[in-house]
């Protein structure tokens, strides 16, 4: 009866110490799965906070990059973000959260700390789909950012035309005439359109359209101007201008002399072009557009290509 009643004790003792440490268990296992969502979380907002850092230095920005980093973090999870620049086009987030414990609180650990980093790197584009139909040659010394162009001349005194082409492109094979022309004005192209191989191959020629048409080039201008009435010295104080349906990619072309009628040209770069106006009256318009620093919709980046300003922001290895 006495060996019973021992047993008996000893299984209530073992049971409670089971117990206890099944609940101790339990117990951490609720506090690190909170902590392993958490970081998830973090890692979302570190890696939101160095691309939108990226993007400020491809807009030439890099006075802001860091608030503006710190900026998106905070929007995502509030918690302590350290940004620094590796490289003048690279972004670097660390983020750190300290998480109260729901359980280990009453094991002597009543905080977790969890933390995450990301990197982001601004490139030029290597690859674009929904070009816009106008090519530039880019000048002696490079583009000026900021500063207006002509990017398509209508046939008037000064014309930088060649034989009847006024810097208008098909984009896509099938491309023909001004119907085709003004769609790729108003939305743009497609087709993609791919640069930076080590051999050249059909991806990076694309035909000339010749001819002047000045009526789908105003139009189509038109269109794209009267969705934002903001002008560029409004986007000078204010932000958004990557909303801006003023905002388009083009090709930037090796040459055009020699070019008679419908040839193909050689794509050697991208570019971003902020649209001022279509200037002129009759058959004689000129396409005047700024060209800018900023990131690019609907693009690639990863292969070794010219910089004319339009750049893909892309996550990499940090330190990498």
């Amino acid at each position: 009866m006495r060996h019973s009643r021992q047993r008996r004790g000893g299984i209530l003792v073992v049971t409670a110490l089971s117990l206890g440490i099944l609940l101790s268990a339990a117990s951490l296992a609720v506090d690190y799965g909170y902590a392993v969502l958490m970081r998830e979380r973090l890692q979302g907002a570190v890696d939101a906070a160095a691309l939108c850092g990226a993007m400020e230095l491809a807009m030439g920005n890099p006075q802001t990059a860091a608030g503006r980093a710190v900026q998106m973090g905070s929007e995502n999870l509030e918690a302590s973000y350290a940004v620094r620049f590796p490289a003048s086009n690279r972004c670097h987030v660390d983020g750190e959260k300290a998480l109260r414990t729901f359980f280990a609180v009453f094991l002597g650990k009543d905080t977790i700390l969890v933390r995450a980093h990301a990197e982001a790197i601004a490139s030029p584009v290597s690859e674009v789909q929904g070009l816009r139909p106008f090519a530039i040659v880019p000048p002696e010394g490079g583009f000026t950012y900021g500063v207006t162009y002509v990017i398509k001349y209508g046939p008037g005194p000064g014309s930088g035309a060649y034989h009847g082409n006024f810097n208008a492109v098909a984009l896509d094979p099938t491309d023909r005439g001004a119907k085709d022309y003004l769609q790729n004005i108003k939305y743009g192209s497609d087709g993609w359109v791919r640069i930076g191989s080590e051999i050249s191959t059909d991806d990076d020629w694309i035909y000339t359209e010749p001819g002047n048409m000045a009526g789908p080039t105003r139009e189509g201008v038109n269109y794209l101007v009267g969705q934002d009435p903001h002008d560029w010295d409004y986007y000078q104080s204010m932000p958004d201008i990557e909303t801006s349906s003023r905002l388009i990619t083009i090709p930037v072309i090796e040459s055009m002399a020699d070019i008679n009628g419908r040839e193909l040209v050689h794509v050697i770069g991208f570019a971003r072009v902020f649209l001022e106006n279509a200037v002129g009256t009759g058959n004689d318009v000129d396409i005047h557009a700024r060209f800018v620093k900023m990131a690019t919709p609907n693009s690639r980046t990863g292969r070794n290509v010219p910089d004319y300003g339009a750049y893909g922001i892309r996550l990499v290895v940090p330190e990498s």
